[in-house]
């Protein structure tokens, strides 16, 4: 198959993960000057950090806090990948193999980017000869700059801008007024590259398949054996096949009604009788068959005389019989009776007649693949892939796409990668230093990928004793039919083995409503699985957090102050004011990290930890993440009930109900635990006005006839201090009217 498109193909498959090769064990480096983070056998620069912000698209100036956190993943990956070595995954010939060809695609993606497109084909070692040969004209240009202008000119040789300026002349006229060539000379030259860049993207391949000799084979399949197929044929005439068609002898009557005709049959015993009939009941279109008389008709051919195909007839004659056949109906107007004569059975055709079909059947049920070292791909230097080389990159394809990618176009992948890899070595790409930088980034994701596809990675490097204790101190409390992902690799026994004390009941606290039905709450028993379900992922970065942990004191990670997220954090203090003027502009996602950075530091005082979870209610009540907003608002209940915050949340708790969610009865609920909990707090009025306006059924809500002379509102219901016992009959039928929103700092509008 012809690969026309360089780009396309060099992405075609998978996305790539890199790797770390095996390093031996060393002490910890001490930190240098360019150092951000050293480790027992790594260590990230400054460089290495600015290189992987570029090739990862990190804005220049990221949000508060995505600097550090891209940095932490960075240096996981680092981490990660020395874990592997240490774990001996990279010892392992099958991962190496497998890298080799990831690495074969990085480069050749690099080759694209860098020389086909940005340097117009024009490879390093060129541009490094005409850089010796002008050095005093780029004497103090930065490289970059120098090797892009180097790979214009020599690009440009040999084009005739003059000439293209005339040819194109038409087209640079502004204003009635022809431009001069200086004017747009600039746009002429990038009109050249670009064409350039994109016949070579188009070309390249072939040039090189053709400049290294390259040959695709595939090795044919031996021909079976004669005893072989004649071994499967005898196989298959068991079966019942290779069987010429039956032939019936028969004759028929028809008719357009179908009662008449099997009311003439009914006494009908023999052929004679049945034939006799032929004259009042004659069958065919448009010439009758004499007599009735249909002839010798093989099994599922068209029926003669215009009756075409009849499949429910041979149904009828399977097995093949004499006799009578009851009429059937053979289209919209006519029904037909039928009597079998006689039967020719069908003969076994002969090996030599059913050879092919033999092959065919043969071939398909007896698949055939080269051995793993036969030679598929060659150059002049010898195998370039081999069948075993085909059948490891199948393992990355998912099956549900096996089947867009044939052999043949797998293999035009695998020499593309080749022959573009060995070009961006020849030509000097690979030796740049941030080309080596970013294979050897792009080796440690992939090792760190392996090292997270290990059991000791899911189960956070647990031993098996205590994840086996935990599933069995736990199982108990979970319904039988709960699903637990114990099969193979215990993850389920490894996230309760690291489960905090009453970690569920914490969670259940604060997100109870998830698992509310209606009005009415669950218990957490009755909820277990359902719970544990929702905390998997969680329960998953706690793991991996500890391990982490475990891992850093293994290589005695060292980061340098300069270190992206290794700063002082600011005080919770100020950033509860950051955070609270960006709520206040609306800039809603700093705001909410923020907050998030202030709930979850164990440092920060509990009257700002509080502070934070109910602004975050706030926050994402604003958004109509209702559910969100209640489970941070129980949260401050759960987490600090002594806080200042917890009678404002409770409060909005039950607001969120009443005028969000209209669920007055558990709104009516809530707003009684207000009084009762908290009866001399500065929202007590405020509670007691929306207990007494939901059970008036908004009788309380301001109307322009309930305004007395002074404009204030008539309200004559009796404070609700105490739930009142249930009424015999509804207060007010009248439709309920809503209470105006809360502001942001939870007082809703007063009585």
């Amino acid at each position: 198959m012809r690969t026309k498109n360089l780009a396309l193909a060099t992405g075609a498959l998978l996305a790539i993960a890199g790797c770390a090769g095996t390093q031996p064990k060393s002490p910890v480096p001490k930190l240098g000057a360019d150092d951000l983070a050293v480790f027992q056998g790594g260590r990230i620069t400054r460089g290495d950090w600015d290189l992987w912000k570029k090739s990862s698209r990190i804005p220049e100036n990221p949000e508060a806090g995505e600097e550090a956190r891209a940095f932490q993943e960075y240096l996981n990956f680092k981490l990660h990948a020395r874990a592997a070595a240490l774990e001996g995954l990279t010892a392992d010939s099958m991962a190496q193999k497998r890298w080799a060809s990831v690495r074969l695609r990085i480069l050749a993606e690099h080759y694209r980017t860098e020389v086909i497109d940005g340097q117009y084909g024009v490879d390093d070692t060129t541009i490094a000869r005409y850089l010796k040969q002008n050095a005093s004209k780029f004497a103090n240009v930065p490289a970059d700059s120098a090797r892009a202008t180097a790979a214009r000119t020599i690009a440009l040789q040999g084009s005739n801008i003059d000439s293209l300026y005339e040819a194109r002349k038409e087209h640079f006229v502004r204003d009635s007024v022809q431009l001069p060539l200086d004017s747009v000379r600039t746009q002429l030259e990038s009109s050249v590259l670009r064409e350039k860049s994109m016949a070579l993207t188009k070309a390249f391949p072939d040039m090189m398949k053709e400049k290294y000799g390259l040959k695709v084979a595939f090795p044919e399949r031996p021909a079976p054996s004669e005893d072989s197929l004649r071994a499967a044929y005898q196989k298959a005439v068991k079966a019942g096949q290779f069987l010429s068609p039956a032939i019936f002898h028969m004759k028929a009557l028809g008719s357009k009604d179908s009662a008449s005709l099997s009311k003439a049959l009914a006494s009908v015993q023999t052929v004679e009788a049945f034939q006799a009939l032929s004259s009042k009941f004659p069958v065919g279109t448009p010439v009758a068959a004499p007599k009735g008389d249909l002839g010798r008709v093989k099994r599922q051919f068209a029926i003669p005389y215009g009756l075409g195909m009849v499949p429910q007839l041979f149904n009828e004659l399977d097995p093949p019989r004499l006799g009578l056949v009851s009429p059937l109906k053979i289209n919209d107007t006519l029904w037909v009776a039928f009597w079998i004569n006689g039967v020719d059975s069908g003969k076994v055709r002969s090996f030599e007649d059913s050879r092919e079909e033999v092959l065919t059947t043969y071939t398909r049920e007896n698949p055939w693949t080269p051995a793993p070292s036969a030679a598929l791909v060659t150059w002049d230097k010898g195998v370039v892939a081999t069948q075993a080389d085909l059948d490891l990159l199948y393992q990355e394809i998912p099956a549900h796409m096996k089947r867009q990618y044939p052999p043949q176009r797998v293999i035009d992948f695998m020499t593309l990668w080749a022959v573009v890899a060995r070009a961006a070595e020849e030509s000097g790409l690979a030796s740049r230093p941030e080309i080596q930088t970013s294979l050897r980034d792009k080796e440690n994701v992939f090792w760190a990928q392996e090292w997270s596809r290990t059991p000791a990675f899911e189960t956070f490097g647990l031993p098996k004793k205590t994840i086996d204790s935990a599933l069995a101190a736990w199982s108990p409390r979970f319904r039988a039919d709960t699903w637990l992902d114990t099969a193979g690799v215990n993850r389920d026994g490894a996230r309760l083995a690291v489960m905090p004390s009453r970690f569920l009941e914490g969670r259940f606290a604060e997100e109870m409503d998830k698992y509310r039905t209606d009005s009415s709450f669950q218990a957490i028993d009755s909820v277990l699985p359902e719970l544990f379900r929702d905390v998997r992922s969680d329960l998953d970065k706690i793991g991996h957090e500890k391990q982490d942990s475990v891992l850093r004191a293994k290589v005695g990670l060292k980061l340098a102050p300069a270190a992206p997220g290794n700063q002082p954090p600011l005080s919770a203090a100020v950033r509860m004011d950051s955070a609270r003027a960006l709520h206040d502009r609306r800039q809603l996602a700093p705001a909410q990290a923020l907050y998030e950075s202030i709930e979850s530091d164990a440092k920060a005082p509990d009257s700002l930890r509080a502070q934070a979870l109910f602004q975050l209610g706030q926050l994402y009540g604003e958004q109509q993440s209702f559910p969100r907003s209640l489970s941070r608002y129980r949260a401050v209940l759960s987490r600090f009930p002594a806080s200042s915050e917890a009678y404002k949340a409770r409060f909005m708790i039950a607001f969120t109900y009443s005028e969000y969610l209209k669920l007055d009865k558990i709104a009516l609920q809530e707003f009684r635990k207000v009084l009762a909990d908290y009866p001399k707090c500065d929202l007590a009025d405020d509670a007691d006005w929306m207990i007494r306006n939901i059970e008036s059924g908004g009788a309380l809500m301001p109307k322009f006839d309930d305004l007395d002379s002074t404009g204030a509102v008539s309200d004559s219901l009796a404070p609700a201090t105490k739930a009142p016992e249930a009424p015999a009959a509804p207060v007010s039928t009248a439709k309920k009217s809503s209470a105006k929103a809360a502001p942001a700092a939870a007082v809703p509008a007063k009585k």
